[in-house]
């Protein structure tokens, strides 16, 4: 999906992605879940639609949306009452890593940073 996202995303769906960049770290520095949930999905449901591939797009919100019960109870950002940002969160980070590949067109930095993104998410969810 992220390769077709560095080949078809335009102008716009780049100039939105990095409004959205910004709300996340908005969110996150304030430390409100809710909002920081929102431009999260935002983030990945924009980058799915930039690949124009609306057979994955449809998959990729399907999963996502799947995932997202697991994420709810099992990340400690969303499950701890805490008022400060912990320090695995780093989505972001690699949010707007992959923003840039695309920007810049490189397929491969895109592929191995979404790679490292979905490990990542899967490391939190394990606790690892």
């Amino acid at each position: 999906m992220v390769k077709l996202a560095c080949l078809n995303a335009s102008h716009e769906d780049i100039k939105k992605l990095k409004q959205i960049l910004k709300e996340e770290k908005e969110a996150l520095s304030s430390y409100n879940k809710e909002n920081y949930w929102l431009a999260n999905e935002k983030f990945h449901f924009t980058l799915m639609k930039s690949a124009q591939n609306t057979y994955i797009e449809r998959y990729c919100r399907h999963i996502f949306r799947r995932s997202s019960i697991y994420i709810f109870f099992f990340d400690s950002f969303y499950s701890q009452n805490k008022k400060e940002t912990p320090p695995n969160q780093l989505s972001p980070i690699q949010h707007a890593t992959i923003l840039k590949a695309i920007e810049n067109k490189d397929v491969k930095s895109a592929e191995n940073i979404m790679k490292e993104h979905i490990q990542l998410s899967y490391q939190v969810l394990l606790g690892l």
